[in-house]
């Protein structure tokens, strides 16, 4: 069966979604990146990640949330803005290394919008998207921190499944063709 891997990366935490075709949530988790490791360091251990994901689905197509649309004008400074670019294309080349698959970036309002999310205004986006995945998805077990609630890390894996579902609808819909290269 033909599986699609969703992508939310940053520097610090990489949320990753399988999907089926149909949907149903093949894997869902996060990578905890280390502060200290150099941006390559950190390519290289979601790369092992990847890799594991290899071994145990198909993965036929590739969705990355672009990361332009993760700015907000005077809330980001240039070396956060050059720091997350830098590490989304080294998470791009280790999928396309992995996979032979170039990944689909994805505008999040777009993803948002294929997926059927409308976030309301004056509310809390993060926490929208996270209720709006877990009432898809209520039997999805969600990391919880020692004193109550979810992890921060969920919102990584929310919106990660939120990019693998846009894509799996728009590849369903559209038929868009991603190029599958061997890699060596």
């Amino acid at each position: 069966m033909e599986n699609t891997l969703g992508i939310d990366a940053s520097s610090s935490v990489v949320g990753y979604t399988v999907l089926n075709t149909d949907l149903e949530v093949i894997e869902i988790d996060y990578i905890k990146l280390r502060s200290g490791d150099s941006l390559i360091e950190k390519s290289l251990v979601v790369r092992d990640k990847f890799l594991e994901i290899k071994n145990k689905a198909n993965i036929t197509y590739i969705g990355i949330e672009d990361i332009l649309t993760k700015f907000v004008a005077g809330r980001s400074s240039i070396k956060t803005i050059i720091t997350l670019s830098q590490f989304n294309i080294l998470t791009q080349y280790q999928l396309f290394d992995v996979f032979g698959l170039t990944p689909q970036k994805i505008n999040v309002l777009r993803a948002r919008n294929i997926s059927g999310i409308k976030v309301p205004k004056q509310t809390d986006t993060k926490e929208f998207i996270l209720n709006t995945v877990q009432n898809w998805y209520p039997v999805i077990d969600w990391p919880e921190k020692r004193t109550g609630g979810v992890k921060k890390e969920c919102y990584d894996m929310a919106d990660s499944l939120v990019v693998a579902k846009a894509l799996v609808l728009e590849n369903n819909e559209d038929g868009f063709n991603q190029r599958k290269i061997s890699s060596s």
